[in-house]
């Protein structure tokens, strides 16, 4: 069922790619700290995000369900260093006791407001890039 969920994201994705190249400020790649291959298809997942997304959008690596210490296959590490190759930031959630969550949505919305602070807009002309966000942060 879930690579069902995945698969009818994706084929959305491709089918709106004008509206994610137009409104996507970020987008945050959730893997399964449980299964292997569910990180194997991470690459492939970003080849998206990169083939669709605007060259500038803001991307986060989660590792979700890091509560289930005895069953992870994917090491925290190789998630990191995964991570830092590609350099974009990562972090180990767990939805389930809520561990990082929070934190993963804040280290997405700080990382998009200082890139449109800076001057550099995450959307491509369109929808989004006319307009600054009015996000209230400290």
């Amino acid at each position: 069922m879930l690579e069902d969920i995945r698969t009818k994201v994706m084929n959305r994705l491709r089918e709106n790619d004008e509206f994610v190249n137009k409104c996507a400020h970020g987008i945050i790649v959730v893997y399964d700290v449980t299964d292997q291959e569910s990180f194997n298809n991470v690459k492939q997942w970003l080849s998206e995000i990169d083939r669709y997304a605007s060259d500038n959008v803001n991307k986060l690596l989660v590792g979700n369900k890091c509560d289930l210490t005895a069953q992870k296959v994917v090491s925290t590490e190789t998630a990191q260093a995964f991570a830092d190759e590609i350099g974009i930031p990562f972090m180990e959630t767990s939805a389930k006791s809520a561990t990082n969550v929070e934190e993963a949505f804040m280290a997405m919305t700080y990382g998009c407001f200082n890139q449109e602070q800076n001057g550099k807009p995450t959307g491509k002309s369109g929808c989004c890039s006319s307009r600054k966000d009015e996000a209230l942060l400290p």
